[in-house]
């Protein structure tokens, strides 16, 4: 079995205060003929696998990231 974990993290030159939005007009995300609106939130996602055996290098990864302070 594996532990999948994701995280978002954000990139060192983007502000929280930034409220860039964007507007897209696709497929199934638009409502009732509208665009819908979402926020620019300037990161990435990273996704990691542990072998379930190496809970506790998982649970170390989480600590050293600082995942666990939500």
């Amino acid at each position: 079995s594996l532990i999948k974990l994701v995280y978002f993290s954000r990139h060192e030159d983007y502000t929280t205060d930034d409220n860039t939005w964007r507007s897209f007009k696709h497929g199934s995300e638009v409502l009732n003929g509208q665009n819908s609106n979402y926020p620019i939130l300037g990161g990435q996602l990273h996704f990691v696998k542990f072998e379930t055996r190496n809970l506790n290098d998982c649970l170390e990864f989480i600590k050293s990231k600082q995942l666990h302070h939500g």
